[in-house]
């Protein structure tokens, strides 16, 4: 490698140093729902079992229940179980 592809290799391992992430707030709260995603994505579905595209008529547009934590959407569908397996197809 020419020494101005070390150098420029460098600056970008310095930009992304934990030091330096740890000054700026922004920084550290992006890293943090980053990881949290990532963790929601790779255990959610042994958390919250269930079917995404199962339905259920008689929760139509439920609020929030034990049950259905988020609520369900209009063709009963759980709010929750949804958001973690869409998160694990992204």
């Amino acid at each position: 490698m020419t020494a101005h592809v070390q150098s420029r290799l460098r600056r970008v391992a310095a930009a992304f140093s934990a030091r330096r992430v740890g000054r700026s707030p922004v920084a550290a709260v992006s890293w943090v729902v980053v990881l949290a995603y990532l963790l929601v994505a790779s255990v959610g579905p042994l958390a919250v079992p269930g079917d995404p595209l199962r339905q259920s008529p008689d929760a139509l547009l439920a609020v929030g229940s034990p049950g259905h934590l988020l609520g369900t959407d209009d063709l009963g569908r759980d709010q929750l179980v949804r958001l973690v397996h869409g998160a694990r197809r992204c």
